[in-house]
């Protein structure tokens, strides 16, 4: 018996990127918790440095806040198969992520990090990165 997928470039299913995608939010939402945690023990750890705790403070708010917000508001755009909405919430996503390792405003030195929380930043981006790419070839 032959399925009548509807089919996107390369042949993969529709419906096994949607489900990549929402794989890829999972991870990401994981990814999110995991780092706020993060950022919270290096809040108490860097007590005493207050540009610590102004850079970690904005990372908790770009990142627990403003990421995680985006990322749990996904899960009916996706059901609704709004994918141009999804790649609008995905930049989104990597806006939060950008604003904390680089600062609010162009002019902002960024803060020397030393912590793992670069690393856990760049996680997230590239799994966003991959949402966004799925979204695009589902809108198309």
């Amino acid at each position: 018996m032959t399925h009548n997928f509807s089919l996107v470039p390369g042949g993969v299913a529709s419906v096994e990127l949607v489900d990549l995608a929402q794989y890829a939010l999972d991870v990401t939402r994981a990814n999110i918790t995991t780092t706020t945690k993060l950022i919270k023990r290096l809040i108490r750890r860097n007590a005493a440095d207050l540009e610590a705790v102004d850079h970690y403070t904005l990372c908790l708010n770009q990142i627990h806040k403003g990421a995680l917000s985006k990322v749990e508001s996904t899960q009916e755009i996706l059901k609704n198969g709004d994918y141009q909405y999804l790649n609008v919430i995905a930049s989104g996503i990597r806006t939060h992520i950008d604003l904390c390792i680089d600062g609010e405003s162009p002019s902002d030195t960024p803060f020397n990090d030393t912590s793992l929380l670069p690393t856990y930043a760049y996680t997230i981006s590239q799994v966003v990165e991959i949402i966004v790419i799925i979204s695009n070839i589902l809108y198309k």
